[in-house]
């Protein structure tokens, strides 16, 4: 049943086969979710002309910013987040205080894409320039203090053909953004249309080069940036609840734990898995949304057989 499931989420039963041998699916780089450029003249002329016409100038751009705010805005940031933190984030109550439109990956999604030592979640600010700076600057100080530490590394999503105008000729944009930041800045690919830039560094720095990123990419062309969406699966196929049992060789059963049960509490924890592991039969058994639970056997057979892979592609600074 569960593999039947897996069938349908993934579309295609060779795209099954690929996940469950580990390698990254490039199917998902299509699912996406086209946003009207709320930017163009178009756009705004049609507004308009929807006003009642006695409406005063102050009203017309009232109404027009109330409607560019209700489908997002013409500026916007994409980028992972630690399922956990997203969690800390949301207790906060911290994305209804801002004043960008907020979209955050559904229950059982997960970015496909990258592999580190936490699964990842998807969240996207939509809005004017000023409010993405201020969005995420909050939510880079919430962060920072739930996390006690002074340097956080983040992932922001792009689109690839974004990467030369990022870049720059030789590499002179992203040098500057470097000097002028003070944050550490690279490009990596993924087997998506997207690209991953990292940019770590104290709170300040970081919020400096999320800004030069929000700015540099709605000064060429923003409408390329406007394809975004937080899904990487049919939408719905991650939600339903399932089982699934895994038999684990009796020679990995204490990685899978670690000392004192740390590493399967760790990874109970930020798949949002209900796991059972009965060392007498090596069965482990993951109870979960179903996307949860494939995030889950990724990540664990991840850590019992495989090692994570990273390819950077731009400069880093000096």
């Amino acid at each position: 049943m569960v593999l039947e499931q897996l069938a349908a989420r993934h579309a295609r039963p060779d795209c099954l086969q690929i996940w469950l041998a580990e390698v990254h699916a490039p199917q998902y780089s299509d699912r996406w979710q086209v946003f009207l450029p709320h930017h163009s003249s178009q756009y705004c002329a049609a507004a308009v002309a929807a006003m009642d016409s006695s409406s005063t100038a102050e009203d017309e751009e009232e109404a027009l910013a109330k409607r560019r705010k209700k489908q997002g805005g013409p500026a916007s940031l994409k980028l992972l987040v630690p399922a956990t933190d997203l969690r800390t984030v949301q207790k906060t109550q911290l994305f209804k205080k801002v004043d960008a439109s907020v979209w955050t990956s559904a229950k059982g999604d997960w970015y496909p894409f990258f592999v580190t030592t936490r699964p990842q979640k998807i969240v996207i600010f939509r809005g004017e320039a000023h409010e993405i700076h201020a969005a995420f600057k909050k939510l880079s100080e919430t962060l920072e203090e739930s996390n006690d530490g002074n340097n956080r590394t983040y992932r922001f999503l792009v689109p690839g053909v974004t990467r030369g105008l990022l870049i720059g000729t030789g590499g002179e944009r992203i040098r500057h953004a470097l000097d002028e930041t003070g944050a550490r800045i690279y490009i990596s690919t993924t087997p998506s249309n997207e690209d991953i830039v990292v940019i770590s560094g104290t709170s300040q720095t970081v919020t400096a080069a999320a800004k030069w990123l929000v700015d540099t990419l709605q000064e060429e062309n923003s409408e390329s940036y406007a394809r975004l969406n937080t899904n990487y699966y049919p939408r719905g196929s991650s939600e339903p609840q399932t089982e699934l049992e895994l038999h684990i060789p009796e020679e990995k059963i204490g990685l899978l734990l670690g000392k004192g049960g740390v590493t399967f509490a760790f990874h109970r924890k930020h798949c949002f898995c209900v796991m059972e592991l009965d060392t007498k039969t090596q069965k482990l058994k993951i109870t979960g949304h179903l996307g949860d639970v494939e995030i889950a056997v990724r990540y664990i057979m991840q850590q019992l057989f495989a090692e994570p892979r990273t390819q950077k592609v731009s400069v880093e600074p000096e």
